[in-house]
């Protein structure tokens, strides 16, 4: 039995696994006392400079991120409700480039 689209996970990542590697580069950045430009950030996230831009736009809006770009409390809660309910999820069904 196969699904459409069985190779997708290869090609594109879902936007909710950009968003932990986003929020886990930042973290891990200031953790180290390096500098949260767009570059380390996405170096890290593996996401190019456009779409990371984008793509913190849109945590800021949800709350995850603040203005100063580090991590909420509620950045680091979808931080581990992502580890342990949806990463595990993905891994099982080979959604999840390991890294």
């Amino acid at each position: 039995m196969s699904c459409a689209g069985e190779n997708l996970a290869f090609k594109a990542r879902w936007t909710p696994e950009v968003y932990y590697d986003i929020l886990t580069a930042i973290h891990l950045l200031q953790r180290a006392g390096r500098r949260t430009t767009l570059s380390n950030i996405g170096q890290r996230a593996f996401v190019p400079n456009l779409r990371l831009k984008y793509h913190l736009g849109e945590l800021l809006e949800l709350g995850l991120l603040d203005a100063d770009r580090s991590v909420t409390k509620m950045g680091y809660d979808y931080c581990v409700d992502y580890r342990r309910s949806v990463d595990p999820f993905l891994r099982k069904y080979g959604l999840r480039r390991n890294k």
